[in-house]
This record gives structure tokens, sequence and C-alpha cells, in this order.
């Protein structure tokens, strides 16, 4: 299902229009790949969400995004991949806005976030994020005592910190699609969404509950590398391995009108931030159900 965006926060508070044409840009080098993944979560963290395979499942991904087993001829080239205590919230924030002197978010054509996310008020956090159990540090973690511990600021990076493709602060990140593969990320709309889309293309996530599967990332990467477009490639794979989970699971894509039929190598220009007077901004969503 396709909906239009129409609630934003104040800041944001313009009605979108229709724009009428969708100028494509061929890739002319290798794209730019990055994660960022919390995996060990109970064995290194001591949080007691517990461990994940979400290295696997970044593993995959950047595996069968970055090699043709046929050709040799790759359209994608790994940046970095920070992973458990080498993963901060910091790897997702606008690099000027935080005076963040690494390679992150901003440095990449495709991100990708995989680990525990909460939905808005899941304990105390105000906004729906992505769950860290370092705090910004390689040997600082979260307390794992209960609310307090889990919604440190340090240890989530909310819907209202990421400005994803926002030129400022002498910065102009490269970022066009950002993939969290986490539960919850993307479960509620309009002002939860002011900031996401400031020049990303698409964000792709889920609304629910979703089950980790390590071959889902072979399977979308493989179909990215095969030049499936950004958005069937995720829910096709959503498709194939979350009926695995006990309950439905909402997949879920936020993006530029533009930019929905963005392949890898072929993709439009960078949008207008959500809330501009010349961008159109959706989200589609499917439901998988369980087996």
């Amino acid at each position: 299902m396709k909906r239009k965006i129409t609630a934003f926060a104040a800041i944001f508070c313009m009605i979108t229009t229709i724009i009428c044409s969708n100028t494509s840009v061929y890739a002319t080098d290798l794209i730019k790949v990055g994660a960022s993944v919390e995996s060990k979560y109970a064995t290194v963290g001591t949080c007691s969400h517990g461990n994940r395979v979400t290295d696997l499942y970044a593993d995959r991904f950047i595996s069968e995004i970055t090699y043709d087993p046929i050709f040799g001829d790759p359209v994608a080239e790994k940046l970095f991949k920070w992973q458990d205590a080498d993963a901060w919230e910091l790897d997702m924030l606008h690099s000027g806005m935080n005076n963040i002197g690494y390679a992150n978010v901003d440095d990449v054509d495709f991100m990708v976030f995989a680990g525990h996310g909460f939905y808005d008020g899941y304990h105390g956090v105000p906004y729906n994020s992505m769950h860290y159990f370092t705090l910004n540090s390689s040997t600082d973690f979260h307390p794992d005592n209960g609310d307090a511990g889990h919604a440190l600021d340090a240890a989530n990076a909310d819907s209202h910190e990421v400005w994803w493709g926002y030129d400022g602060y002498n910065v102009n990140p490269i970022t066009k699609w950002v993939t969290t593969y986490s539960c919850n990320f993307l479960n509620t709309d309009g002002d939860e969404w002011a900031t996401i889309m400031q020049g990303v293309h698409l964000v792709m996530g889920f609304g629910s509950v979703m089950y980790i599967v390590a071959d889902e990332g072979k399977t979308y990467g493989k179909k990215l590398r095969e030049g499936t477009e950004v958005m069937t490639a995720f829910f096709d794979a959503a498709r194939q391995y979350q009926p695995l989970n006990s309950t439905p699971t909402t997949v879920r894509v936020l993006g530029a009108a533009i930019s929905e039929h963005d392949t890898i190598t072929s993709y439009s220009e960078k949008p207008e931030p959500i809330g501009s007077a010349d961008e159109d901004y959706y989200y589609w969503t499917i439901t998988v159900q369980p087996q």
C-alpha cells in the first residue's frame, strides 16, 4: 500500500506538491556501502535485549552487493562496517552537526543499520530508534538497569536525530539509501519522520516486530546487484524470509516520489528535503503473514 505523507513537525508544515519529472542519474563509479551493526548485545554489551545474527545479515548483504560471481564486475564497494563495540549511535548521525571525524552514514551511498529497534515510548525513548549497547565509545556501554540504561540518548539513534542527506555544516552527504534491519524504526508516521528525509532517496525498514534472518541479507544484496529496484528488492527479500516471524510483519519504505524506481546504478536526482514545496513523499507498506 502506498500512502502520501501529509503530517510534519511545525518546521515542515508546508504541504507537498507533485513533481512532474524524474531525471535519472546513472552511476559512473562503484557505489559505496557502509554498515553499523550491533549483534553481541548480551555477550559484549551486557544488554538484556540479547544477541542477534545481525552481523551475519550484514556480512551476507555486503558480500552480495559488492561481488559479481559471473562477470567479476562489481557495482558497489564496501567502505566500512562498524560492529559491536565499534558501532555507535554516531555512525547514523549527521557528521557536521555532531562533529564526527570518521567515516559514517554521510560518506556512503548505501547505509545499513542492523540490530535492535525501539518504537516510540519503549523504555522511555521518545521516538523510534536504532538501539546500541555502546555509548559512543568502544569501552563505555549502557548499564542494564532497566529503562534508565536502555533510554540513554547515546544508546539510541532516534528518528529526530538523524538528518540523512542534509547539506549543511560544511558537509554534503552522498547518502541515497538507508536500510534499518530492526524492529519498529518505521512504525509511525508524520511528525515522527519529520527530519529523516533531508536528501536521502529511500529508507527501508519495518513498522512492527520483525524476524532476523541472515540469508535475507544475501537475497537483498543479490537482487540489488542484479538490477532490481531498491524498494522491490527489500520487499521481495522480506516476503521470502519474514514468514518465519510468529506474527504479521509490517514492511515499509519511506521515500521521495521521484526515487520510487531507483536501482543502485540508475537513480533519481537528490530529492529536496521532506516538507519542501516541490517534493512529494510517500510510504509504501506491505504486510507479510507468518507461515
